[in-house]
């Protein structure tokens, strides 16, 4: 399958496209947070992209490994704890990060990104965390489990 092949990731009223061949660690960014409207029109640039474009900047220069992107998500349905991020990989915890200030944010995230990346579990104790990420966590998800073995059938009672 061609890597440039795109599909739709839908959410309940938005949709954004991925690749079809994804790394194995995302940063996902709501774009939408902190956006300032009038007349119900978006005025100038939203404090979530902003933080998306000053992660893409710094990932640029921070050689992140291979397997990590960094993706817009245009609204993560928490607006009123803006600006939003959450890292998310296949058999990881998944982080979901609140408040975040785009300035302060990013390069704790870029940070905190490779720690995600390097722990088998996705685990991000509370002293791994950069300072603007300690206590910015509003949760941690388990990772979803793979399908185990049926186990064998209890023998009945004599």
């Amino acid at each position: 399958m061609p890597a440039d092949l795109r599909y739709p990731v839908s959410s309940l009223c938005e949709v954004q496209t991925l690749s079809v061949i994804t790394p194995d660690h995302t940063l996902f960014v709501c774009t939408q947070c902190a956006t300032v409207r009038s007349n119900d029109q978006p005025q100038g640039k939203s404090g979530g992209q902003e933080l998306l474009d000053e992660l893409t900047r710094l990932a640029a220069a921070a050689q992140l490994p291979e397997q990590v992107s960094i993706e817009p998500v245009r609204c993560m349905f928490a607006c009123e704890k803006s600006c939003m991020a959450a890292f998310s990989a296949a058999g990881k915890y998944t982080y979901l990060f609140a408040h975040l200030q785009p300035a302060t944010a990013a390069p704790a995230l870029i940070e905190c990104l490779r720690h995600y990346a390097l722990n088998p579990e996705g685990l991000l104790p509370y002293g791994v965390r950069p300072e603007p990420l300690k206590t910015a966590v509003l949760a941690r998800i388990p990772p979803q489990l793979a399908a185990l073995p049926q186990p064998e059938p209890l023998a009945p009672a004599v």
